[in-house]
């Protein structure tokens, strides 16, 4: 620590550091779950290594954005609509074909799944 007091651009490369997160925590609550998450997972899993930490940080990351979206779609009532003969996700995970115009919600994985198969199969071919 004395290193850190005795060169002041690294005392002040850590104080801005600290500030930047002190303003994440404050502003952003993905910011606050992913943190809380990760020291957590770390801390019950028991991890050590620096490719451990990211790793479990890359896949908490994706969690939490999967969760915020799902959330937001389901808040929403987001959804779009197929039309007959095309294909769709039941909660199984199984392909079935529409036999007229189905609603499809963005708040389920299947939802999003069928949406995902849409844009590639659908929408854009016709672009």
């Amino acid at each position: 620590m004395d290193v850190l007091k005795n060169a002041p651009h690294f005392f002040e490369y850590l104080h801005t550091l600290y500030l930047f997160d002190e303003a994440c925590k404050t502003k952003s609550a993905k910011y606050r779950l992913l943190r809380e998450l990760i020291i957590k997972a770390e801390n019950k899993l028991n991890i050590k290594s620096a490719s451990d930490k990211e790793g479990l940080s890359r896949r908490l990351r994706l969690m939490v954005d999967d969760f915020i979206m799902t959330d937001f779609f389901i808040n929403n009532d987001i959804a779009f609509t197929i039309g007959e003969g095309q294909q769709y996700y039941d909660v199984n995970g199984d392909v079935h074909i529409s036999t007229g115009p189905m609603r499809i919600s963005l708040g389920t994985l299947a939802g999003q799944s069928t949406f995902k198969l849409w844009m590639e199969q659908t929408v854009i071919p016709t672009l």
